[in-house]
């Protein structure tokens, strides 16, 4: 027992020794420098895990870091932006579906010596079970609307009006998923956006959500591709709020150009030369009578 008791003592002054060393700046570099070398840290299997974790609207994930603190610190947030970067063509529930499916995390990092444990915590606005739901029905959806004997133009048009007849505007702005919109019938222009989304790239229509102001109101729409040119698309400023409760279906916010678009702002992340010069907006806009 004494021998137990003598062993424990002396990893318990390992351990604080160990603490009060690495404090020290100069220790911390070379640490850095000289530390463990046996397993090489990859950031992209880090960010694959966290995509994974999200897509699967996992809790929490606990996953390993090599590096100081400082990094550990600083990647843990970028590792998730990198996540919602990543457009995988096999699925439609990544990229700008998985960014507005995401609501929130909080991070642990926990270790020492240029190791560390890193413990994310998740929350979602539409679960796993959800996200399956709303492809299983948009599967559905698009075999009815024969989506696959339409031009891409009708294919648009066809995914719109569906949107648009199906849902109405969340007045009570309490629903604001894909999910909501589909099975539910009711959100708010998240919502909206995000079934658009999810529609359009099934139907094989390249798609973005885009977010910023709508006469001065915080909103989302999204923009789509047709004819090698971007379109602006608006499912719930072309679905208004009507005194009689009724749907009614408009095409004022239908495949325009930015001139035809001058109430919508966008956020300055889209705003961008990068981003313009890789999403083209059309000269253009189509009118449909």
């Amino acid at each position: 027992m004494k021998r137990i008791l003598k062993a424990a003592f002396i990893v318990l002054i390992l351990c604080v020794l160990g603490e009060i060393l690495y404090n020290n700046d100069s220790v911390k570099k070379w640490i850095v420098k000289n530390g463990p070398q046996g397993e090489q840290f990859n950031k992209e299997e880090f960010v694959e895990e966290v995509r994974e974790a999200m897509l699967d609207s996992r809790a929490k994930l606990k996953i390993k870091f090599k590096g100081s603190y400082e990094e550990a610190n600083k990647f843990v947030g970028e590792a998730v932006r990198k996540a919602f970067e990543i457009d995988d063509k096999s699925t439609s529930s990544d990229y700008d579906y998985l960014r507005y499916r995401y609501k929130g995390m909080r991070v642990v990092i926990k270790g020492m010596l240029n190791s560390y444990e890193v413990v994310y915590s998740f929350q979602y606005n539409e679960t796993a079970d959800q996200t399956r739901k709303v492809d299983e029905v948009i599967k559905e959806k698009l075999k009815h609307l024969e989506i696959d004997k339409k031009s891409d133009l009708e294919k648009i048009k066809a995914i719109h009006d569906f949107i648009v007849v199906n849902a109405k505007y969340d007045t009570g702005l309490k629903r604001n998923t894909a999910y909501d919109n589909l099975i539910h019938k009711k959100s708010v222009c998240q919502g909206y956006a995000a079934l658009t989304y999810k529609m359009m790239v099934e139907a094989g229509i390249p798609c973005r959500i885009i977010t910023g102001t709508a006469k001065d109101v915080n909103h989302a729409w999204n923009i789509v591709e047709l004819d090698g040119s971007w379109y602006n698309i608006d499912c719930t400023w072309d679905d208004p709020v009507s005194s009689d409760g009724r749907s009614h279906l408009e095409y004022k916010y239908f495949l325009k150009n930015e001139e035809d678009f001058k109430d919508h702002v966008r956020d300055q992340e889209y705003m961008s030369d990068k981003f313009k010069n890789r999403y083209k907006m059309t000269n253009k806009s189509y009118t449909i009578e």
